[in-house]
């Protein structure tokens, strides 16, 4: 019968763990010197060998002849405790078996000597998912148990256990694999189960595994039921991510800010039933190399990069800023946090694709100069209105109404009827920035009067807006496609849909604060 890899290629003995050596050395002289602790913690992320190294403690305890501080793998006992056929080393799974119940079952079968062992070795995996109830009834037995019982704990989560079971417990913290550890290892199983695979492979299931040998090799299982000769390509496909050229082919459109390209490339890639949450984590891991490479052109903290992508990444590091790579990583990071929840993954992650393309890291980075209004000079500091609390008129100092353009009201124009000219100005707006334009689609302007000046109020349904146009740059933009229309310039007030606050609210901040553009949520 077929058995998985991971299961095939479980560590032993203490020599075919991998990569966790402060920790094997300590179990292996705490053997031969016959000092064992009555309890062990094992913490570290899943995959790196905690119930293994459980196993292989109990098995060694009790091994009849034992090489060295290995289990012998030959004697009744480790036959037995490889096949779960040995009543003395008892493996529960406090994740299902969590209820004070359980534990008083544990805590009561501790009164009975071993039946063939030396000792009797409880391995509770996962045991943080205990209840309180049942960590408080694990608590004193754990504290003086019988000469003839030990308990391991694994855990991926110890701060979600009690200090009371931490401070009974000699604690082991397992490490994350290395990426060359794990390739290693992959290169040696796939020699002894007579498959090729390239090094590129091997490193790309290294990266994508995160630490976790576990995770390397279920990989590795998948790609052998796709092909013998594993290649990057292969490994790409399997793992559900975008291939190393369309993976640098978005990166590219990001910084050169070909929305459509990069759009291109995901919809690909989504078409082809590729993993979008997988897709995010890949961007976020290539922007974080190209972040190290910028802090530090020699790093060999790099993940998630082959050999020959190295080159690639350091031109990318040079062609942008950090200022701009921070902005995408924060971008990719919300991002992903958004995937979880949201019921659409692709629309979220065009989205977050569009801002990269169309951001703020790029716009204030470039080598064109960009004149940017000043803030209005006021005389004095101005109050911001309070809300009223009566039908009383509240006369506004006529000191504090300065602005930096005086409009003259036309004979043609009304309070209040909305901008005929609308969908002219956003044709103009879409050839300056075509992301803004896709977000005021469906957006009317209104014309309003604030301090004897005209003020198009632009009434809108996305509150995605609000962030999009806080860069300055985006609303002259705006301001430069409305003058360019109406052949005179506006003050800008954007409002989140017409039920929002009210507009009046919104002026008055606006001239307190001495900004041309405020945004709004309703």
């Amino acid at each position: 019968m077929y058995q998985a890899l991971y299961r095939k290629w479980r560590p032993q003995t203490f020599d075919d763990v991998i990569a966790q050596p402060h920790i094997v050395t300590t179990l292996k002289n705490q053997l031969q010197n016959d000092k064992t602790s009555h309890a062990y913690l094992f913490t570290g992320s899943r995959g790196t060998g905690k119930t293994s190294c459980a196993r292989i403690l109990a098995k060694a305890i009790n091994c009849l002849n034992p090489k060295g501080a290995n289990p012998c793998l030959e004697c009744e006992n480790c036959i037995d405790a490889d096949n779960s056929a040995l009543a003395d080393i008892v493996e529960i799974d406090a994740a299902s078996n969590n209820s004070v119940d359980d534990v008083r079952d544990l805590r009561n079968s501790t009164a009975y000597a071993p039946e063939r062992c030396k000792f009797k070795v409880f391995i509770i995996d996962e045991v943080h998912m205990l209840s309180i109830s049942a960590f408080n009834a694990l608590l004193k037995i754990m504290e003086e148990p019988p000469v003839y019982v030990k308990f391991i704990l694994a855990t991926t989560e110890v701060h979600k256990v009690p200090i009371t079971i931490l401070s009974r417990c000699q604690r082991y913290d397992f490490r994350r694999i290395l990426p060359a550890d794990i390739a290693a290892r992959l290169e040696f199983v796939a020699t002894q189960e007579k498959f090729q695979i390239t090094n590129d492979a091997a490193l790309l299931i290294a990266t994508l595994a995160d630490g976790g040998m576990r995770d390397a090799l279920s990989l590795l299982d998948g790609c052998t039921a796709v092909s013998d000769n594993i290649t990057a390509e292969t490994v790409s496909s399997v793992a559900g991510a975008g291939t190393r050229k369309e993976l640098f082919d978005i990166i590219n459109a990001v910084i050169t800010q070909n929305t459509a390209e990069a759009i291109a490339v995901v919809t690909a890639l989504y078409n082809a039933s590729k993993d979008i949450t997988r897709l995010c984590e890949e961007l976020i891991f290539q922007f974080r190399n190209i972040m190290l490479l910028q802090t530090d052109p020699a790093t060999p903290l790099l993940t998630a990069v082959l050999p020959d992508e190295v080159l690639q990444l350091q031109n990318i590091s040079k062609s942008i800023t950090i200022h701009n790579t921070l902005y995408y990583l924060e971008c990719l990071q919300k991002c992903s946090e958004n995937l979880s929840r949201v019921p659409n993954k692709r629309v979220e992650l065009e989205m977050c694709i569009v801002s990269l393309c169309n951001g703020m890291g790029i716009g204030v980075q470039t080598s064109q100069t960009v004149n940017i209004p000043q803030p209005m000079q006021t005389p004095q500091i101005v109050s911001i209105p309070q809300p009223m609390q009566n039908p009383q008129v509240v006369n506004v100092p006529q000191q504090a109404q300065v602005s930096p353009v005086q409009s003259v009201v036309s004979p043609g124009i009304n309070i209040g009827e909305f901008v005929a000219e609308w969908e002219d100005i956003l044709s103009a707006y879409k050839s300056k920035d075509h992301g803004g334009y896709g977000l005021l689609v469906g957006s009317k302007g209104k014309y309003s009067k604030y301090n004897d000046e005209i003020i198009i109020i632009v009434m809108v349904g996305s509150s995605m807006v609000k962030d999009y146009f806080n860069p300055e740059e985006r609303k002259l933009k705006l301001k430069q496609s409305i003058s360019q229309v109406l052949g005179k310039e506006y003050k800008l007030v954007i409002k989140i849909s017409e039920n929002s606050v009210n507009a009046q609210t919104i002026l008055n901040r606006a001239n307190a604060q001495n900004l041309n553009i405020e945004v709004e949520n309703s």
